[in-house]
């Protein structure tokens, strides 16, 4: 079994972002809404008239009954659900009316220095450099030769990655700790890639395995006297990220 670590140049920051908490209204929910400030109806006829999933229209009348847009009643042994008076009201609308929540909150981000792909810190965990220079020691590790400079503009769109699906990013505070240069360790076994974040792009997955297949069998330690052959050069990919550093230079530790 051939079992090697690729050490992969990244760089660790930590920012407060701001961002918008809550799930806009569906087009379904919308539409569920105006069927019963017509007519009550069950959750099952709700599905058969529409000719989608009952477990839908269930997940639906229980976010629009949250909002006080519709009520449960109980007629015999059958439940029927009915608009509400607001509910009646925001029907009417072209969008329902979306409250969301204004947050705030300090994260940790891994970007890596290949193709500039933002992590959240536990999708690609990283160690300082004397962690890994001890790790060399004793295990099989090549580097991924690290750029000589990194490029401040526009990283947006790739920071929604840090936010879960009911949050979107609005802005991040100019100010924080300095992102400081880390390195993440991909084990590829048999050629093939273990415990790498899904998110990861293939230029990413090609470079990991590029490094490995040219590996020496035999790897010098860190100390050693050509130390270098444990370094691989990959062609550098510019990558943006002036909405986490907004500044015109990166200051890297």
């Amino acid at each position: 079994m051939n079992v090697i670590k690729i050490a992969v140049p990244v760089i660790h920051g930590r920012r407060k972002f701001h961002f918008d908490k809550g799930r806009p209204w569906s087009i379904i929910e919308h539409v569920l809404l105006f069927t019963l400030s017509r007519n009550r109806s069950t959750a099952s006829e709700l599905a058969l008239k529409g000719d989608i999933p009952q477990r839908v229209v269930i997940e639906g009348l229980i976010r629009l009954m949250r909002a006080g847009w519709v009520e449960m009643l109980y007629e015999g042994e059958s439940v029927f659900f009915e608009a509400t008076m607001n509910g009646s009201v925001a029907a009417k609308k072209d969008e329902l009316p979306f409250a969301s929540q204004r947050l705030s909150r300090k994260m940790n981000f891994v970007i890596d220095q290949i193709t500039g792909t933002i992590y959240r810190s536990r999708e690609l965990p990283f160690y300082h450099e004397y962690a890994l220079v001890e790790r060399e020691k004793n295990e099989r590790i090549i580097r991924i030769e690290r750029p000589s400079h990194v490029l401040m503009d526009e990283v947006s769109p790739l920071v929604e990655a840090l936010f879960l699906d009911d949050e979107k990013f609005v802005s991040v505070d100019p100010s924080g700790e300095r992102l400081s240069e880390r390195w993440s360790l991909i084990t590829v076994r048999d050629g093939e890639i273990e415990g790498l974040s899904k998110r990861a792009p293939t230029l990413l997955k090609e470079s990991i395995k590029k490094a490995a297949e040219s590996a020496p069998e035999k790897i010098l330690a860190p100390n050693a006297a050509n130390s270098l052959v444990n370094l691989v050069q990959i062609p550098f990919v510019p990558f943006d990220n002036s909405a986490i550093c907004p500044t015109t230079s990166a200051t890297i530790l």
